[in-house]
Protein backbone atom coordinates (compact mmCIF):
# COMPACT_ATOMS: atom_id res chain seq x y z
CA UNK A 1 0.00 0.00 0.00
CA UNK A 2 2.82 2.42 0.91
CA UNK A 3 4.53 1.69 -2.40
CA UNK A 4 1.33 2.49 -4.31
CA UNK A 5 0.86 5.79 -2.45
CA UNK A 6 4.46 6.77 -3.10
CA UNK A 7 4.08 6.05 -6.80
CA UNK A 8 0.88 8.09 -6.97
CA UNK A 9 2.58 10.99 -5.20
CA UNK A 10 5.50 10.93 -7.65
CA UNK A 11 3.11 10.89 -10.60
CA UNK A 12 1.16 13.85 -9.18
CA UNK A 13 4.31 15.88 -8.57
CA UNK A 14 5.70 15.14 -12.01
CA UNK A 15 2.39 16.07 -13.55
CA UNK A 16 2.56 19.51 -11.91
CA UNK A 17 6.05 20.32 -13.10
CA UNK A 18 6.62 22.70 -15.96
CA UNK A 19 6.21 20.73 -19.19
CA UNK A 20 8.21 23.08 -21.42
CA UNK A 21 11.89 23.54 -20.60
CA UNK A 22 12.80 23.81 -24.27
CA UNK A 23 14.79 26.99 -24.87
CA UNK A 24 13.17 29.45 -27.25
CA UNK A 25 10.80 32.36 -27.76
CA UNK A 26 7.13 31.46 -27.34
CA UNK A 27 4.36 33.98 -28.09
CA UNK A 28 1.38 33.97 -25.75
CA UNK A 29 -2.17 34.45 -26.96
CA UNK A 30 -4.03 37.33 -25.33
CA UNK A 31 -6.86 36.48 -22.94
CA UNK A 32 -5.99 32.80 -23.17
CA UNK A 33 -4.68 30.56 -20.42
CA UNK A 34 -1.06 29.48 -20.94
CA UNK A 35 0.08 26.75 -18.57
CA UNK A 36 3.25 25.37 -20.18
CA UNK A 37 5.89 27.55 -18.52
CA UNK A 38 7.46 27.99 -15.10
CA UNK A 39 7.67 31.76 -14.79
CA UNK A 40 7.83 31.78 -10.97
CA UNK A 41 10.89 29.53 -10.77
CA UNK A 42 9.44 26.87 -8.48
CA UNK A 43 9.70 24.03 -11.04
CA UNK A 44 5.91 23.95 -11.42
CA UNK A 45 3.91 25.00 -14.46
CA UNK A 46 2.24 28.39 -13.98
CA UNK A 47 -1.03 29.66 -15.36
CA UNK A 48 -0.33 32.88 -17.31
CA UNK A 49 -3.00 35.13 -18.85
CA UNK A 50 -2.54 38.64 -20.17
CA UNK A 51 -5.09 41.26 -21.22
CA UNK A 52 -4.34 44.61 -22.87
CA UNK A 53 -5.89 47.85 -21.59
CA UNK A 54 -6.84 50.66 -23.95
CA UNK A 55 -8.47 54.10 -23.87
CA UNK A 56 -11.41 55.46 -25.86
CA UNK A 57 -9.14 55.98 -28.87
CA UNK A 58 -8.11 52.29 -28.95
CA UNK A 59 -4.60 53.22 -27.86
CA UNK A 60 -3.09 50.74 -25.43
CA UNK A 61 -2.30 52.13 -21.99
CA UNK A 62 -0.89 48.97 -20.46
CA UNK A 63 -1.43 45.29 -19.83
CA UNK A 64 -2.67 43.13 -16.98
CA UNK A 65 -0.68 39.93 -16.57
CA UNK A 66 -2.23 37.30 -14.30
CA UNK A 67 0.08 34.62 -12.92
CA UNK A 68 -1.64 31.94 -10.85
CA UNK A 69 -4.62 34.24 -10.05
CA UNK A 70 -2.39 37.18 -9.09
CA UNK A 71 -2.72 40.17 -11.47
CA UNK A 72 0.16 42.55 -12.16
CA UNK A 73 -0.36 45.73 -14.21
CA UNK A 74 2.38 47.05 -16.49
CA UNK A 75 1.60 50.53 -17.75
CA UNK A 76 3.11 52.16 -20.82
CA UNK A 77 4.34 55.74 -20.71
CA UNK A 78 3.98 56.29 -24.47
CA UNK A 79 1.15 55.63 -26.97
CA UNK A 80 1.10 52.02 -28.04
CA UNK A 81 -0.89 50.44 -30.87
CA UNK A 82 0.11 46.83 -30.46
CA UNK A 83 1.45 44.70 -27.59
CA UNK A 84 2.78 41.16 -27.79
CA UNK A 85 3.80 39.15 -24.74
CA UNK A 86 6.18 36.20 -25.13
CA UNK A 87 7.93 33.74 -22.88
CA UNK A 88 11.69 33.58 -23.32
CA UNK A 89 12.89 30.27 -21.97
CA UNK A 90 16.60 29.98 -21.28
CA UNK A 91 18.23 26.75 -20.15
CA UNK A 92 17.44 27.34 -16.47
CA UNK A 93 15.38 30.53 -16.32
CA UNK A 94 12.13 31.82 -17.74
CA UNK A 95 11.31 35.46 -18.55
CA UNK A 96 8.45 37.51 -20.01
CA UNK A 97 9.26 39.71 -22.98
CA UNK A 98 6.82 42.58 -23.54
CA UNK A 99 7.07 44.01 -27.06
CA UNK A 100 5.00 47.08 -27.97
CA UNK A 101 4.60 49.13 -31.14
CA UNK A 102 4.06 52.88 -30.94
CA UNK A 103 4.62 55.96 -33.10
CA UNK A 104 7.32 55.52 -35.77
CA UNK A 105 7.51 51.85 -34.84
CA UNK A 106 9.03 52.71 -31.43
CA UNK A 107 8.73 50.11 -28.69
CA UNK A 108 7.65 51.83 -25.43
CA UNK A 109 8.41 48.72 -23.37
CA UNK A 110 11.61 47.06 -24.69
CA UNK A 111 11.70 45.12 -21.43
CA UNK A 112 12.45 41.63 -20.26
CA UNK A 113 10.70 40.83 -16.99
CA UNK A 114 11.43 38.24 -14.34
CA UNK A 115 8.96 37.17 -11.67
CA UNK A 116 10.35 38.00 -8.21
CA UNK A 117 8.58 38.30 -4.86
CA UNK A 118 5.09 38.50 -6.33
CA UNK A 119 5.91 41.17 -8.91
CA UNK A 120 7.49 41.43 -12.35
CA UNK A 121 10.93 43.04 -12.23
CA UNK A 122 12.49 44.68 -15.26
CA UNK A 123 15.78 42.79 -15.51
CA UNK A 124 16.82 43.88 -19.01
CA UNK A 125 16.10 47.18 -20.74
CA UNK A 126 17.04 46.49 -24.34
CA UNK A 127 17.40 50.14 -25.40
CA UNK A 128 19.45 51.29 -22.42
CA UNK A 129 22.90 51.13 -24.02
CA UNK A 130 22.06 52.62 -27.42
CA UNK A 131 19.64 55.36 -26.30
CA UNK A 132 22.37 58.02 -25.78
CA UNK A 133 23.28 57.67 -29.47
CA UNK A 134 19.98 57.00 -31.20
CA UNK A 135 16.20 57.35 -31.16
CA UNK A 136 13.20 55.55 -32.72
CA UNK A 137 14.62 52.35 -31.25
CA UNK A 138 12.96 49.01 -31.93
CA UNK A 139 14.02 45.61 -30.62
CA UNK A 140 13.11 42.08 -31.66
CA UNK A 141 14.33 38.99 -29.87
CA UNK A 142 15.33 36.63 -32.67
CA UNK A 143 17.08 33.64 -31.11
CA UNK A 144 17.69 31.88 -27.80
CA UNK A 145 20.47 29.40 -27.11
CA UNK A 146 21.33 28.04 -23.67
CA UNK A 147 21.61 31.23 -21.58
CA UNK A 148 21.94 33.69 -24.47
CA UNK A 149 19.39 35.96 -26.14
CA UNK A 150 20.13 37.42 -29.57
CA UNK A 151 18.26 40.54 -30.63
CA UNK A 152 17.89 42.53 -33.83
CA UNK A 153 17.79 46.23 -33.01
CA UNK A 154 17.29 49.29 -35.17
CA UNK A 155 17.55 52.99 -34.46
CA UNK A 156 18.20 56.34 -36.04
CA UNK A 157 21.70 57.15 -34.84
CA UNK A 158 23.29 60.56 -34.61
CA UNK A 159 26.24 59.46 -36.75
CA UNK A 160 24.64 57.15 -39.33
CA UNK A 161 20.89 57.69 -39.55
CA UNK A 162 18.81 54.50 -39.72
CA UNK A 163 20.84 51.35 -39.00
CA UNK A 164 20.08 47.75 -38.06
CA UNK A 165 22.42 45.59 -36.00
CA UNK A 166 22.47 42.42 -33.92
CA UNK A 167 23.39 42.10 -30.26
CA UNK A 168 23.59 39.22 -27.78
CA UNK A 169 22.93 39.15 -24.04
CA UNK A 170 24.15 36.45 -21.66
CA UNK A 171 22.43 35.54 -18.38
CA UNK A 172 25.04 34.69 -15.73
CA UNK A 173 25.11 35.11 -11.95
CA UNK A 174 21.47 36.27 -11.93
CA UNK A 175 22.09 39.17 -14.31
CA UNK A 176 22.22 39.97 -18.03
CA UNK A 177 25.36 41.34 -19.65
CA UNK A 178 26.21 41.95 -23.29
CA UNK A 179 28.31 39.18 -24.79
CA UNK A 180 30.41 41.71 -26.71
CA UNK A 181 30.57 45.49 -26.83
CA UNK A 182 31.28 45.17 -30.57
CA UNK A 183 28.31 44.22 -32.75
CA UNK A 184 27.90 43.87 -36.53
CA UNK A 185 25.79 46.31 -38.54
CA UNK A 186 23.53 44.37 -40.88
CA UNK A 187 22.10 47.31 -42.83
CA UNK A 188 22.04 51.09 -43.19
CA UNK A 189 19.45 53.21 -44.98
CA UNK A 190 20.79 55.60 -47.62
CA UNK A 191 18.71 58.25 -49.36
CA UNK A 192 19.72 56.95 -52.79
CA UNK A 193 19.43 53.25 -51.81
CA UNK A 194 22.94 52.60 -53.10
CA UNK A 195 25.03 49.70 -51.85
CA UNK A 196 27.74 52.02 -50.53
CA UNK A 197 27.83 55.46 -48.97
CA UNK A 198 30.15 58.42 -49.46
CA UNK A 199 32.20 59.86 -46.59
CA UNK A 200 30.94 63.42 -46.16
CA UNK A 201 33.93 65.10 -44.49
CA UNK A 202 37.54 64.19 -43.72
CA UNK A 203 37.55 62.03 -40.62
CA UNK A 204 40.32 60.46 -38.55
CA UNK A 205 40.56 56.68 -38.89
CA UNK A 206 41.82 54.66 -35.92
CA UNK A 207 43.29 51.17 -35.62
CA UNK A 208 40.65 49.76 -33.26
CA UNK A 209 37.56 50.63 -31.25
CA UNK A 210 39.59 52.12 -28.40
CA UNK A 211 40.43 55.03 -30.74
CA UNK A 212 43.86 55.22 -29.15
CA UNK A 213 46.01 54.85 -32.26
CA UNK A 214 45.47 56.96 -35.38
CA UNK A 215 46.03 55.32 -38.74
CA UNK A 216 45.25 58.04 -41.27
CA UNK A 217 42.62 60.51 -42.34
CA UNK A 218 39.76 59.04 -44.34
CA UNK A 219 39.19 61.58 -47.07
CA UNK A 220 35.84 63.07 -48.00
CA UNK A 221 34.44 61.30 -51.03
CA UNK A 222 35.73 57.86 -49.96
CA UNK A 223 33.27 55.10 -50.85
CA UNK A 224 32.59 52.97 -47.78
CA UNK A 225 30.06 51.42 -45.41
CA UNK A 226 29.71 51.17 -41.64
CA UNK A 227 30.21 47.52 -40.67
CA UNK A 228 30.24 47.50 -36.87
CA UNK A 229 29.54 49.36 -33.65
CA UNK A 230 31.38 49.30 -30.36
CA UNK A 231 29.41 51.02 -27.62
CA UNK A 232 28.38 51.22 -24.01
CA UNK A 233 26.97 54.05 -21.90
CA UNK A 234 30.28 55.95 -22.13
CA UNK A 235 31.41 55.71 -25.74
CA UNK A 236 30.50 54.90 -29.34
CA UNK A 237 33.02 53.81 -31.97
CA UNK A 238 32.05 52.93 -35.54
CA UNK A 239 33.84 50.50 -37.82
CA UNK A 240 34.17 51.76 -41.39
CA UNK A 241 35.07 49.44 -44.27
CA UNK A 242 35.93 51.07 -47.59
CA UNK A 243 35.01 49.64 -50.96
CA UNK A 244 38.63 48.50 -51.40
CA UNK A 245 38.39 46.61 -48.04
CA UNK A 246 40.42 48.95 -45.85
CA UNK A 247 39.06 48.98 -42.29
CA UNK A 248 39.12 51.84 -39.78
CA UNK A 249 37.39 52.83 -36.58
CA UNK A 250 35.99 56.34 -36.16
CA UNK A 251 34.46 58.24 -33.27
CA UNK A 252 30.65 58.30 -33.12
CA UNK A 253 28.51 61.17 -31.89
CA UNK A 254 25.55 61.53 -29.54
CA UNK A 255 24.60 64.98 -30.89
CA UNK A 256 21.90 65.06 -33.55
CA UNK A 257 23.20 67.53 -36.08
CA UNK A 258 23.40 66.79 -39.80
CA UNK A 259 27.04 67.86 -39.69
CA UNK A 260 27.67 64.79 -37.53
CA UNK A 261 26.38 62.38 -40.17
CA UNK A 262 29.38 60.47 -41.51
CA UNK A 263 27.89 59.64 -44.92
CA UNK A 264 26.45 62.06 -47.47
CA UNK A 265 23.51 59.73 -48.10
CA UNK A 266 22.49 59.29 -44.44
CA UNK A 267 19.54 61.18 -42.97
CA UNK A 268 17.48 61.42 -39.77
CA UNK A 269 13.91 60.97 -41.02
CA UNK A 270 12.18 57.76 -39.95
Amino acid sequence: MKIVLCCMLIIMLCGCQSNNKETGIFSLEENSSNDSYDITGDDLADNIIYVTNSNEYDIYTGIDITINDETITLETLDPCYDIVVSVIQLSNNCFLWVNGTGDNGDDPYQCLYQYKDNHLENVLQFDEMISPYGFHITTKATDVSDNEITICQSCISASLGRIVYNDTYVYEDNAFTRKNTTVPISSITYSNENEYGTIKNDIIGYKDASLSQELETIKAGTIANPTGLDFDEDHLSIEITTKDNSTYWVKGSSEFDEENLIFEESYYAG
